[in-house]
């Protein structure tokens, strides 16, 4: 049986999986998460959280199936072209291009000092997160992102200067990660919340000629955040597939 590695970015982090393990762990299912920010990267650009992600699937018996939710699919596909994975699942974020939101906060990375003393101040963009202009925007049920919820899918990557710094690194990193993204030979299943505003279903298009085994299912009505609001369905499709190799 392989093991589900399940990997997001911000603007959340490990706890956004919760119910989504909670579900896997009771079908039986072998599945355990990192968080990317926790602790502190070295090196937080893609590439340096890639090396991290690899060594945490090499130290991993048995085969893997690496799955990436938003911010953290370039990641997860750098990593999928560093060693070897029984599967790669990648599930709404950026591949080609971001959102104008995530584009602004690229831009404002750029002067790293900047951001961190600002906008990610954790009672400034905690309070942001939790607003209906923030990640109520991208669930079907607002009160899902409630301000419980933003807190602890955000505190991990905000928690100290040099975590919030590490993230503007990142963040700083990404619009060059994914220009930059590979052919994939590995068997892939594009998780798709098909009413995502942010990254909608022909975002699966612009990535078809890199990823010559794709497997692509559509979450109905799900949004950019549906592992939050539909965890069990978002489990029992990661437990049922099966990666199959062309």
């Amino acid at each position: 049986m392989h093991t589900v590695l399940l990997v997001a970015g911000p603007p959340v982090s490990a706890p956004l999986w919760d119910d989504v393990v909670r579900r896997m762990e009771s079908l039986g299912r072998k599945v355990q998460v990192i968080d990317l920010f926790d602790p502190v990267p070295d090196d937080p650009t893609v590439n340096g959280l890639a090396e991290r992600l690899t060594k945490a699937v090499q130290s991993i018996e048995g085969p893997v199936v690496l799955v990436g939710h938003g911010t953290a699919l370039p990641v997860a596909w750098k990593t999928a072209e560093q060693t070897e994975l029984e599967g790669l699942v990648l599930t709404n974020g950026p591949m080609t291009k971001l959102d104008p939101f995530l584009a602004t906060f690229c831009r404002l990375a750029s002067s790293p000092r900047f951001l961190t003393s600002t906008l990610l101040q954790p009672h400034l963009l905690q309070r942001w997160l939790a607003s209906s202009a923030g990640l109520r925007r991208t669930v079907v049920n607002p009160y899902v992102m409630d301000h419980d919820m933003v807190v602890a899918v955000s505190s991990s990557y905000l928690k100290s200067k040099t975590s919030r710094m590490a993230v503007a690194t990142f963040l700083n990193d990404l619009p060059r990660a994914i220009q930059e993204l590979s052919k994939l030979s590995i068997p892939t299943m594009l998780l798709w919340g098909d009413e995502d505003r942010l990254y909608p279903p022909t975002t699966v298009d612009s990535v078809r000629h890199l990823l010559p085994h794709i497997t692509h299912e559509r979450i109905p009505g799900g949004q950019h955040f549906h592992p939050a609001e539909r965890p069990w369905e978002i489990a029992d499709r990661l437990t049922n597939w099966t990666p199959k190799r062309g």
